[in-house]
Parts: C-alpha cells; sequence; structure tokens
C-alpha cells in the first residue's frame, strides 16, 4: 500500500514508475512503536549510515510520551535518492497512528494521506 501510494503521489507530479533503474529511486523506512518499544521495518529503505539515528530519535520520541495510556504509531520516512549520484534529493517524516482492525479502504486512505503529507512540498524541475 505505501508503494502504491507513493507512485501516485509521483505519478501526479510527472514521475512514473519504472521496472528497472529510473532517474529517482525512492526508499522508505517505516518505524513502529509505543510506549516501550520500537521496531524498524527496513525492507526497502536500505542499509543506510544514518538509519540507526533515526531509530534512536523515534525510539526516543515515543516512549518518551506523557501520555499515561497504551497507545500504538508509525512513523514513515520516505527517501528520495538519485539514481545516478546516490545523492538525497529529499527526506521527509510523519508520524501517525496505527490503525488496527482497518478495513483495507480505510487503511489505504490513511496511508495516502501520510505519503501525501511528506511529499506536499517535493517540487520536480522539468
Amino acid at each position: 500500500m505505501i508503494q502504491e501510494a507513493v507512485t501516485k503521489n509521483l505519478a501526479k507530479r510527472g514521475l512514473a514508475k519504472t521496472e528497472g533503474i529510473g532517474e529517482v529511486t525512492v526508499g522508505y523506512l517505516l518505524i513502529v512503536g509505543n510506549n516501550a518499544s520500537t521496531a524498524p521495518v527496513t525492507d526497502y529503505f536500505g542499509d543506510r549510515e544514518d538509519l540507526e539515528g533515526l531509530l534512536d530519535r523515534s525510539h526516543a520520541a515515543y516512549t518518551k510520551s506523557k501520555n499515561p495510556n497504551y497507545f500504538e504509531a508509525g512513523t514513515l520516512v520516505i527517501d528520495l535518492i538519485d539514481s545516478k549520484s546516490f545523492k538525497l534529493l529529499k527526506r521527509g517524516y510523519t508520524t501517525r497512528p496505527v490503525l488496527r482492525n482497518a478495513s483495507a479502504s480505510a487503511r489505504a486512505t490513511h496511508i495516502q494521506a501520510a505519503v501525501d503529507e511528506v511529499l506536499r512540498d517535493l517540487r520536480i524541475a522539468p
């Protein structure tokens, strides 16, 4: 669903998904946390040297919450990388409550809103 949401957002900006190597590579990281623990899903993010720092910051934010009630939140980090130079063009993130037992439609809407927020100020040069 995250890949579909990113593809839809970038298509509106004139970037089409391609098989193989395109002009831009999209990597994304999902970090799920609560009042006590944090778990990353790095399958589509790669082994970046700043990964541990991102996880540490997320863990600190989740566990220092003043909310005494149990909660679950997810942070979505999206990187846009120049496929030729490997330069990071943009990094953005957003944090949202985790939806449990939501319908596929509600989950897709939630994810699309998160992706759109992360990429809201993305400018694509012609």
